[in-house]
């Protein structure tokens, strides 16, 4: 207490202190603001004045001048992803579709690589099929962008576009082909219901799951369950037959793979459902506890040779419509071959997840992410600032 006393300037010392070391964080424009400063030298780069323009745009809310800048990047570098990216977005604002649709398929065609050429391909595949001059220019630059090196979600959407398109012009076998490259499952083996109720019975164990077989013999609420085997022309199955009387359903297919290869395990439906990959448990959608996107992916090393995908799910008294695929991760033709499961599984030891790039994430993971920086989410950040905001720093090329 005396030595307090004796010197009260040290109690000062610790606010002081304080101050001095507090982080003050980054701007979440910082990217950004220093392309602006490098677009003003002798020789900017392509990179620096694309850059550049979407600091006009997001930040001094300047669209005129950020088309200059993307104008000027291209000039530049014609193959520029964020010039390219920045025409695509500026052409939809002045409600020009065939311009922003000619920007996106030109990035992903020029940068394949690209985390942009995601977006490009999405532009693509949300405007298939609405008119026939977009849908020959679709046809055209996927097979380039294919060629070019296009790979995981982006070689997925854009090959889903080329088959809707398929699809409107009754071109059964370009659109089965287009199916076969996207590794759909075109018949599924059916069992069940396994359960008398709808959410209380998912998380109940039950034999297909456990040991992957498929064979009779298996007993439901109502009786014996009889396997029921489905063709899938178009890809997807609905339950909407089913009744409301009962529920869990399990969906089946051997995948016979010709070479070892990362594949995705993709899903889309909107209703719970769990995915097993020879005796690995992928992923399981909980729509029931929480909101989930309707697509479901997990990468996969599949080595040649037979396997056996199980997916459990509660209809939940809807119509369940589901779709399955094993997508070639490196953008390649799947050629897997798929047959009804039957009888006992090939193998149920296990399946070696991988971690895939570029492939689609949970839009929860994208909340936590931009929880860092919420000064960056905002909407008119576009889904170009996901990158910014999850990781500070922009994608190269």
């Amino acid at each position: 207490m005396v030595c307090a006393m004796r010197k009260p300037w040290l109690l000062g010392i610790f606010p002081l202190l304080a101050v001095a070391c507090a982080r003050h964080p980054a701007s979440p424009s910082e990217v950004l603001d220093q392309a602006a400063r490098d677009s003003l030298g002798a020789a900017p780069s392509a990179r620096a004045l694309s850059l550049s323009g979407f600091h006009a745009y997001l930040v001094e809310g300047d669209a005129k001048k950020a088309q200059d800048r993307f104008d000027e990047a291209l000039k530049k570098d014609p193959l520029e992803p964020y010039g390219l990216y920045g025409q695509h977005i500026l052409a939809y604002r002045i409600a020009q579709p065939g311009r922003a649709l000619e920007a996106a398929l030109k990035l992903t065609e020029a940068a394949p690589r690209h985390p942009l050429a995601v977006i490009g391909a999405r532009s693509a595949f949300d405007l298939a099929g609405a008119a026939a001059s977009f849908d020959d220019a679709i046809l055209a630059h996927a097979t380039r962008a294919l060629q070019a090196g296009l790979r995981g979600d982006a070689a997925y959407l854009l090959r889903s576009a080329a088959g809707i398109i398929h699809s409107q012009r009754e071109n059964s076998a370009a659109q089965a082909q287009i199916l076969s490259e996207l590794g759909v499952a075109d018949q599924l083996t059916l069992l069940g219901p396994f359960s008398p109720f709808h959410v209380l019975g998912f998380d109940v164990a039950i034999p297909p799951e456990q040991t992957g077989g498929m064979g009779p013999g298996f007993v439901g609420p109502f009786g014996e369950l009889k396997p029921r085997i489905l063709r899938l022309p178009e890809g997807r199955v609905s339950l909407a037959g089913e009744g409301p009387l009962g529920d869990i359903y399990v969906l089946a297919v051997d995948v016979d793979a010709p070479v070892d290869a990362t594949h995705v395990v993709r899903t889309v439906t909107s209703v719970p459902h769990k995915v097993y990959l020879d005796g690995e448990l992928l992923y399981q959608r909980r729509s029931f506890e929480r909101f989930e996107p309707t697509v479901s992916t997990a990468g996969v090393a599949l080595s040649a040779g037979r396997h056996r995908v199980v997916v459990k799910l509660a209809k939940e008294d809807r119509s369940a419509s589901f779709g399955l695929s094993l997508v070639r991760e490196d953008g390649q033709p799947a050629r897997l071959r798929f047959s009804p499961a039957e009888g006992k599984a090939p193998r149920w030891n296990g399946a070696t997840k991988v971690d895939v790039a570029g492939s689609i994430r949970p839009r929860r993971a994208w909340r936590m992410r931009c929880d860092r920086r919420p000064a960056s989410c905002s909407p008119i950040s576009l889904p170009l600032a996901m990158d910014w905001c999850a990781t500070g720093t922009v994608p190269s090329a």
